[in-house]
């Protein structure tokens, strides 16, 4: 990904775009800034949808993302959770980022996340996020030290688990 040398022009074509939509792109450009770690300018894009008091899952989402490392981080983590109800694609890039968010604080993460993963994977098989998902559930029976569990399940053909990520997660679980 091209990093522009300066977003002001994008952001202003982006702020002057109508309220709909902005409410419907915001959350992708704020995703797409923060990936590149242009994290002020991603917090800008929320805020141009937010300050008309518009606010959905998909922005709520990426708000949550943009505060997890700031101040406000137990806040994020409290609106991610309840964002990772439900079966849409939504629910499950918020369950994504709290077993993410557990694992990058060396903490284990919520058994619920983690027993909720089978059922939103198999909801949005054929999803990027579902492979993601898969795998960010199984590392997470590993931090919780569930071994039988993982070494049944990593043995499936499930979605994200190709025999690479499989060498991979065995190598994290014997670690």
């Amino acid at each position: 990904t091209e990093v522009p040398e300066s977003t002001n022009p994008i952001l202003a074509t982006f702020s002057a775009l109508p309220s709909h939509l902005r409410t419907h792109l915001g959350p992708l450009l704020s995703e797409r800034l923060n990936e590149v770690e242009l994290t002020d300018e991603a917090r800008t894009a929320i805020n141009a949808i937010t300050r008309s008091g518009t606010r959905t899952s998909e922005t709520e989402l990426a708000s949550a993302r943009l505060e997890l490392d700031g101040t406000r981080g137990e806040d994020a983590r409290s609106t991610l959770s309840e964002l990772s109800t439900g079966t849409s694609e939504t629910a499950a890039a918020a369950l994504l980022e709290l077993l993410k968010d557990a694992e990058a604080r060396d903490m284990p993460p919520n058994p619920v996340w983690v027993d909720d993963v089978p059922t939103l994977v198999r909801a949005l098989e054929g999803t990027d996020v579902a492979a993601a998902l898969n795998v960010a559930g199984l590392r997470g029976l590993i931090a919780l030290g569930r071994f039988d569990q993982f070494r049944s399940d990593v043995a499936k053909d499930t979605p994200g688990v190709t025999p690479l990520v499989r060498r991979d997660l065995a190598l994290h679980a014997l670690q």
